[in-house]
């Protein structure tokens, strides 16, 4: 987990289908804190350790981590009510960096707070915290940060807009973020709201400052597959009783042994997780849905630890 932006608790949480956190930390409790020169082009590094930030929500962190369900109006440079383990604890925004609100607005820690407690649940003074609205999540770099693309860096070691491979999660990601607990060889990867995780907690790197797509072939050669994203993604034949139906078709994959869906549901003004489920196949009867209620999907092609970028998002509503 990465302290000071490591944001737990998303919309989205991946649906891995095939078996398919800000004051910093003392230095001495921070993986990879070695100092290192700053890397040249086209650089090999091993040992790299790897975490993941996603997007605190408040709908996840109004009382049920930790029991506290106290809502604080107006905090400074807020407008509206939040909840305060939404705002100040150890799972919402002063740990992640950036969260949701029920309102729907994004919301984002810039100062303050008196450090963490001993546990890092709270903050000791929430009241002293400054938060403020934001449009979205961005990196320190200023770009929009996309869901497992963006990385967190040491920008002593790797700078800020270069491109990393990493072996273990066979897939080119953008330096464009930074964290206080990011130091040395170590990469957060922002999740988003997916849900997913790294397939690994080390890996051998590549990095350049050319740049590459996510599908871009490995820089390692060793005829990994690479897969392309399925396409063709449409929901049809919505039940007329009860809870509805959908059945998801896709096209197939050429090299890929199973597929990763992924399902959001909105609701209260943000999308949410709604499913989970194991496929092998190319499409997928989805029951239980609510009714009159949006739902999107994505899907994306995998082959053991290989997998394609996502589909393009279908939406739907009964």
């Amino acid at each position: 987990m990465r302290m000071m932006h490591l944001l737990g608790y998303g919309l989205i949480f991946a649906i891995i289908i095939t078996g398919c956190e800000t004051d910093v930390p003392p230095d001495d409790e921070v993986l990879g804190t070695a100092i290192l020169p700053i890397v040249a082009d086209n650089t090999t590094l091993t040992d790299v350790t790897l975490t993941h930030y996603t997007l605190a929500n408040e709908a996840s962190t109004s009382g049920q981590n930790t029991g506290n369900t106290e809502i604080l109006c107006n905090h400074p440079n807020l407008s509206g009510c939040y909840h305060k383990e939404f705002l100040c604890s150890g799972y919402g925004v002063a740990m992640q960096g950036t969260g949701i609100g029920n309102d729907g607005k994004y919301v984002k820690y810039v100062s303050g707070g008196g450090g963490w407690m001993w546990n890092y649940q709270w903050l000791n003074n929430c009241g002293s915290a400054v938060f403020a609205h934001v449009s979205g999540v961005t990196g320190a770099s200023g770009k929009t940060l996309i869901e497992q693309y963006s990385i967190a860096v040491d920008p002593t070691l790797i700078p800020l807009g270069w491109y990393v491979w990493i072996d273990s999660e066979q897939g080119w990601y953008r330096a464009d973020d930074t964290g206080g607990a990011i130091k040395g060889k170590h990469l957060d990867i922002y999740m988003g709201a997916t849900g997913a995780k790294p397939k690994a907690g080390t890996s051998k790197i590549f990095v350049t400052q050319t740049a590459h797509a996510k599908g871009d072939p490995s820089p390692f050669g060793g005829g990994t597959t690479m897969l392309t994203a399925p396409s063709g993604l449409w929901p049809s034949g919505w039940s007329t009783i009860g809870q509805a139906t959908v059945n998801l078709t896709w096209s197939q994959v050429s090299g890929a042994d199973g597929y990763e869906l992924y399902v959001k549901a909105f609701s209260g003004g943000s999308w949410h997780h709604y499913w989970q489920a194991s496929i092998t196949q190319t499409s997928y009867n989805l029951q239980l849905l609510m009714t009159n209620t949006p739902y999107a999907f994505a899907v994306r092609a995998k082959n053991g630890n290989t997998t394609s970028p996502l589909s393009t998002w279908s939406t739907f509503k009964r």
